[in-house]
């Protein structure tokens, strides 16, 4: 018995022992980031370099430590688009070509390390070349998002705007679009929808055909949208989000709403008009509007005093 006693404290102290050495008192911290930072610029400054006379307009190939502070505005979670992000700053945006897709997601704000990184304009949008997550990025805070700027269709005519988040409102899918998704999903296929406003301005809406809402119908309706203003040589185009940002619960142009429907049957001739949803307001004078009854031409009408009167 005493043997097995003996036997038995030895395994519970080496029991004790391992579960010992297992405990750390201290947490590890996150390794600390060896990317350097240099001379911080702008993206406009990226702008500004690409476009003095000193450089080659094919591309522009950073040497030197440089680093652009800029939060994302896009990633390519929702499939529509690919191994690419878009970031902003108080300045400008500007297009991330990533060497592998992931890694950077809207609201992060980020350091980024130019050395290496090649600046190019591909087709009429500023791009940065060959970024990698790992290599180039330095993550300095999350949730950081950006608000859209509203513009009008007649606004994005110009450079100054590509790459932005931006917001249409009082928009809607032209006629010939209705009816369709936003690409062809079950064949991949990436597919332009035509956008116009009231004034027959009109923008691409183009999607991915490996967007998770690529097999979606679009709306039918008019209202507002949010996503990044692109460029591809002549053609304005904008890339969205996610649905979540498109808000078509307004009916469409020359639809409208009945706000109110009365064909004032029964009416009082000569009689202020009180019926239901009907208020008569003198906001200047003291004119009301009278009933006007005849058979079956019901109306209502208002007669001058000759003095000054407004009354709704």
């Amino acid at each position: 018995m005493r043997k097995t006693l003996i036997i038995n404290g030895l395994i519970i102290a080496s029991l004790i022992l391992v579960f010992n050495s297992c405990i750390h008192n201290e947490f590890e911290e996150p390794p600390v980031s060896t990317i350097p930072v240099g001379a911080v610029l702008t993206i406009q400054d990226l702008y500004n370099i690409y476009n003095s006379d000193s450089v080659n307009k094919t591309n522009y190939k950073f040497i030197d430590d440089f680093s652009v502070y800029a939060v994302v505005t896009m990633d390519d979670k929702s499939g529509n688009i690919y191994k690419s992000a878009y970031v902003q700053d108080a300045s400008n945006a500007i297009n991330l070509h990533l060497l592998s897709s992931g890694g950077l997601y809207e609201g992060d704000s980020v350091q980024i390390y130019l050395k290496d990184l090649v600046l190019g304009d591909y087709r009429g949008t500023m791009q940065l070349d060959s970024v990698d997550v790992d290599d180039n990025i330095v993550k300095v805070s999350t949730l950081k998002h950006k608000t859209p700027e509203t513009l009008t269709l007649a606004e994005i005519n110009t450079d100054q705007f590509v790459a932005k988040l931006i917001k249409l409102e009082n928009v809607q899918f032209i006629n010939e679009e209705l009816g369709k998704t936003f690409a062809n999903k079950e064949d991949l296929i990436t597919e332009n929808r035509t956008l116009e406003d009231e004034f027959g301005g009109t923008i691409l809406v183009r999607t991915s055909g490996y967007a998770g809402f690529a097999g979606n119908k679009i709306p039918e309706g008019r209202g507002s949208i949010v996503g990044i203003l692109g460029k591809y040589n002549d053609d304005y185009q904008l890339y969205i989000r996610s649905l979540g940002e498109v808000n078509f619960n307004m009916n469409r142009f020359g639809v409208y709403d009945t706000i109110f429907n009365a064909n004032f049957t029964g009416i009082e001739d000569v009689t202020p008009v009180d019926i239901e949803n009907w208020e008569n307001y003198s906001e200047v004078g003291s004119i009301s509007w009278m009933g006007v009854s005849g058979g079956t031409n019901e109306s209502v009408n208002i007669i001058g005093d000759g003095l000054e009167n407004k009354t709704w």
